[in-house]
């Protein structure tokens, strides 16, 4: 078996100290699995505004928690794979990050949005808070948490029922 070092894959700037921040489900999974994270994955860079839908049921606060950014992957331990989906998605590291838009109008298409059962969670995505992957031309942002940031989710994301002006 690979070391944490192995995880890194073609990364230059990710270490061993960056990679024990995560939760030991995704080191464990990472190394057992010998997955790496995809190239141009990006572990220092400026803050980016983004959105995310999250569950809205019965009396709930509108802070946003760490439940509110569990990836594909921490769902599906808990309730299993959606019918349809291979189990080749497990080799896929995408599939352990957390899934945001930079764009609304893409996330609302994606999801369908607005939903009676459905926020929208906004805000933005910092590095403190683990690395980040995206392309260029896609509005799509996959951001892997370190293991501990409810404290940047709750200073960096607010739950609205519609997009709000980001006035930066």
């Amino acid at each position: 078996m690979r070391g944490l070092g192995a995880i890194r894959g073609d990364m230059t700037t990710a270490s061993d100290v960056n990679m024990m921040k995560f939760p030991i489900f995704l080191r464990k999974t990472f190394v057992e699995r010998m997955i790496s994270f995809p190239d141009g994955t990006q572990w220092n860079f400026e803050k980016v505004y983004a959105y995310r839908v999250v569950e809205w049921k019965g009396n709930r606060s509108d802070h946003v928690t760490i439940n509110d950014f569990l990836s594909k992957a921490e769902v599906a331990g808990c309730k299993g794979l959606p019918r349809g989906i291979s189990n080749d998605v497990w080799d896929n590291p995408l599939f352990y990050g957390v899934s945001l838009f930079k764009d609304v109008i893409s996330l609302k298409n994606c999801f369908k949005f607005p939903r009676l059962t459905k926020r929208l969670a906004q805000g933005y995505v910092v590095d403190s808070g683990g690395p980040i992957y995206f392309k260029d031309n896609e509005s799509h942002i996959t951001w892997w948490l370190f293991d501990g940031v409810e404290d940047v989710l709750s200073k960096n994301f607010v739950i609205t029922e519609d997009e709000e002006t980001n006035n930066e």
